[in-house]
């Protein structure tokens, strides 16, 4: 009977030890998983804020392009008034060559009848 009871000590002490140490690898377990877990809500969070950020770059993109079509139309603007300008000064400076050449024949004139009139 001895030995049945030192075998079923042992036995016993076996089952405890492989009992500690299923209960050790469920707590490591618990642990990885309570670490595994925390480590996704971080990543959520940092997604969460990423695809923000990429929204809000969307948005600013769409806004950088209208922008940009509205610089766009506002220097078409000024090329054309430019042009315009341009085309008013071709034709003033073609007025002012004009005036200049009235006024040299005019003044050819009023010098003549100076001459005329002196001389008579």
């Amino acid at each position: 009977m001895r030995s049945l009871a030192q075998r079923s000590a042992a036995a016993a002490s076996e089952i405890k030890t492989l009992i500690d140490g299923t209960v050790g690898g469920i707590k490591n377990g618990d642990e990885m998983m309570k670490k595994t877990s925390a480590s996704l809500e971080e990543l959520m969070s940092q997604m969460e804020i990423f695809f923000r950020m990429m929204e809000v770059i969307s948005a600013s993109s769409v806004e950088q392009t209208q922008n940009i079509g509205e610089l766009s139309r506002a220097i078409s603007q000024i090329d054309g008034s430019t042009q315009h300008n341009a085309s008013t000064v071709e034709e003033l400076a073609g007025t002012l060559e004009n005036l200049r050449t009235m006024a040299t024949v005019l003044a050819d004139d009023v010098q003549k009848f100076k001459t005329s009139s002196t001389g008579a």
